[in-house]
């Protein structure tokens, strides 16, 4: 008897195929045909130049839902323009447009070979967009064959050029299909982490309706695996809403089909059957294969938990034909399934064998042992390459430590070694001197009355040495009574001076009216600290200042009144409070502070993180960013996950003789989101084995603890501190900061 999967993983990973790359294809509205008449009106006046190129490109783009036969012709009338032209980007697209045609036939390697001449001409003309485009449609086709590391290798190379061109609406996509393969592999936190990022990013881009209601879809689909039901039917909904408003039929179909799993999951199977069966009659309109199958492999499993054999029998072949048609194994496998079990139940054994030899082999095409150890290895290569560094670097550490205490344990050894020798030594010289001294002791004898003469002298000279040495000790102990007096005057001018910078940074009272919520953990080294903050509001906008400031005790808290003086000039006298232009400034005015002919010996600075917070409308929050070293972490409200903003890798001061700036970083968060940032200090303090707390350390605590109240997170920090650093004392000044937006 073969294994039977769930519904609910059947659906996830069926549905998610046809998904993940329809948003990055085609975009069908009701208009297409006005579009087209419109399209063969110009070509009728146009020249045959790359003008007229890029309309039969349009033109094959706008037959993509109506007729891939007539996108065909297009684009093949714009590959030979192209050519003719020798218009290298043209011949690109045009091999692009007829990729896609072929996609939407279904006929995947036609597809794949004219994308890969697409891809061809992009590397050559070191066009890195069409590359993301076309190392993502690759993904799409490799992963609907159930080649998923093929498919997470190309969108991981989109992911890359995306990530420095910073196209948001390539993002979102990419996003979008990267949390469809992070719930293939079983993992639905991540994939709902990816699959929300999309979605507000197409809101935000305010993107076609089709997308947004992929992507709501799909956030359905994590949330009915996760059985968080109540929420999987809200996003499933606004699917079809978006898809009814737009009469997209494809996205109405999707979210038909999702509706009607979800309903299987709350055991109403006349409310599932309702939802299949529209989801069907959408596709068929649509004209799109995919869902039709995973439509009517959906009804087949609701009919046969009805025990209605022949209405499954009839949906599931019907899947399977068409399955067989586009090569979709993943669609074979779950059609197979389904008439295996109705086989059984009717006792046809020979069909039972039949659709069980079918499931197995489709079975084991997607899902060999071979293409999950690829996959798992190419997901660790693009996720851990630091982290793999860094743990050869800490393994070299460890190696150094051995050997070192090798070399003393060869060292001990040694001693021991040459400890028994000595002994075997005096032992020799013991029983020679025992042989000899009978001869020796008549001039021992003679020598004893001169020794004893001798003694006396010395003991003479003992007691004046003795005198010297008591009136040695006087003189000590004066010395250290003065040095303790003196050490007492200084702890309470410290305590004076500490007194005074506490006056200096915000008082709590202050920060309430700016964050009703927060903490504020600051622990100085030696009593005044190197380490300070600074918090104003000007006009609608809270200013927030994080520094880290060279060395500790008195020079750092001198650094720290120079810093905050230098920061009520910049904000409230030349009216300056964007983030970037604030380090800048303050770099300049550090380093002419501390100019001087020897300045090379003194190398003083700081690192900060500052952040300005206004609020666009009542519900978000806008944050602007910029560091000199120091990062800065948040959490969006509702969620548990932290994300981090890395600073310019540069600190304030060090009298550099290059001109510095810096860049803003900006993020629209809603309300009740977390900011967290500070110094070095926490990470790098060292506990009785000399390791640090690190990085790793701090952000798993942060995002363990998130949705607690500021206050208790202070104390957990607090707590572990405590406990890390048992048996060791504080190495640097520690501040560290969380506010709630």
């Amino acid at each position: 008897m073969i294994s039977i999967l769930s519904c609910s993983i059947q659906r996830e990973i069926y549905c998610l195929i046809f998904f993940l790359f329809c948003s990055g294809l085609i975009s069908v509205t009701n208009a297409q045909n006005t579009k087209i008449d419109s399209l063969k009106a110009l070509l009728l006046k146009s020249s045959p130049d790359t003008h007229k190129v890029n309309l039969y490109y349009s033109l094959c783009r706008a037959y993509f839902r109506v007729s891939s036969d007539s996108a065909i012709q297009a684009g093949q009338q714009s590959l030979t323009l192209a050519q003719k032209l020798r218009f290298s980007k043209g011949i690109a697209n045009a091999y692009n447009g007829i990729g896609i045609s072929y996609y939407f036939q279904g006929k995947y390697p036609e597809s794949i070979n004219f994308y890969k001449k697409a891809m061809t001409i992009h590397q050559s003309d070191k066009n890195e967009l069409g590359l993301s485009q076309i190392y993502n449609n690759l993904g799409v086709i490799y992963k609907k064959q159930g080649n998923y590391p093929n498919a997470l290798d190309y969108y991981q190379k989109s992911l890359v050029i995306q990530e420095r061109l910073k196209d948001q609406k390539m993002l979102s996509m990419l996003n979008n299909n990267l949390g469809t393969i992070y719930l293939l592999m079983k993992n639905s936190s991540k994939s709902l982490t990816y699959l929300k990022k999309a979605l507000i990013l197409k809101e935000k881009l305010n993107v076609n309706k089709g997308s947004l209601s992929l992507t709501s879809n799909n956030i359905s689909i994590v949330l009915t695996n996760l059985r968080r039901y109540k929420e999987a039917l809200v996003y499933a909904r606004k699917a079809l809403a978006i898809g009814t408003e737009g009469k997209l039929f494809q996205s109405m179909a999707s979210a038909c089909n999702q509706l009607g799993s979800i309903k299987m999951h709350q055991n109403q199977p006349d409310s599932a059957i309702y939802y299949q069966q529209n989801a069907i009659a959408n596709a068929v309109k649509a004209k799109a294969k995919s869902i039709h199958i995973i439509a009517l492999n959906s009804l087949g499993k609701t009919y046969l938990t009805q025990k209605k054999y022949a209405q499954a029998q009839k949906s599931a072949q019907k899947a399977l034909k068409l399955a067989q048609e586009t090569e979709e194994l993943i669609a074979i496998r779950d059609a197979s399934q389904i008439l295996y079990q109705i086989a059984v139940q009717r006792q046809d054994y020979t069909r039972a064998f039949k659709y069980q030899t079918l499931y197995l082999q489709s079975k084991d095409s997607l899902f060999n042992a071979d293409k999950t150890k690829e996959l798992t290895q190419l997901e660790m290569n693009y996720s851990f390459d630091k982290k793999q560094a860094l743990m050869k670097a800490n393994q070299k550490a460890k190696d150094e430590k051995v050997k070192v205490e090798n070399d003393k344990k060869l060292q001990r050894q040694q001693f021991y070694l040459l400890s028994v020798l000595g002994i075997l030594f005096t032992v020799l010289m013991v029983s020679v001197f025992a042989f000899k001294s009978r001869q020796v002791q008549r001039t021992l004898n003679k020598k004893l009355t001169e020794q004893k003469n001798n003694l006396t002298q010395l003991n003479e000279e003992l007691q004046q040495n003795q005198e010297e040495i008591v009136s040695q000790r006087d003189y000590i102990e004066r010395q250290n009574k003065s040095l303790n007096q003196q050490q007492a005057r200084i702890e309470s001018s410290i305590k004076v001076a500490q007194t005074i910078q506490q006056a200096l940074l915000p008082s709590q009272q202050n920060i309430q009216t700016f964050f009703q919520e927060h903490f504020i953990l600051y622990c100085p080294k030696d009593i005044v600290s190197g380490d300070f903050y600074w918090i104003k509001q000007v006009n609608d906008q809270i200013i927030t200042v994080v520094a880290d400031c060279t060395g500790h005790g008195v020079p750092g808290a001198f650094m720290s009144l120079i810093g905050i003086n230098l920061l009520d000039n910049i904000i409230y006298k030349d009216h300056i409070v964007d983030p970037k232009t604030i380090l800048t400034r303050l770099n300049e005015l550090l380093n002419e502070a501390f100019y001087t002919a020897n300045s090379a010996q003194h190398r003083v600075g700081m690192d900060v993180a500052v952040f300005s917070i206004t609020r666009p409308t009542p519900a978000t929050v806008n944050l602007v960013y910029a560091g000199a070293k120091n990062p800065l972490y948040y959490t969006p409200a509702g969620e548990n996950q932290i994300y981090k903003l890395k600073g310019d890798r540069k600190s304030i001061g060090g009298l550099s003789s290059d001109f510095i700036t810096f860049k803003n970083q900006e993020v629209e968060l809603p309300i009740g989101s977390l900011i967290y940032t500070g110094s070095d200090g926490l990470q790098d303090q060292n506990n009785r084995e000399r390791r640090n707390f690190t990085k790793q350390r701090l952000s798993n605590l942060l995002e363990d603890n998130a949705l607690l109240p500021l206050s208790e997170q202070k104390s957990i920090l607090e707590q572990n501190l405590k406990e890390f650093m048992k048996g060791t004392t504080q190495r640097d000044d520690i501040l560290w900061i969380g506010v709630k937006l």
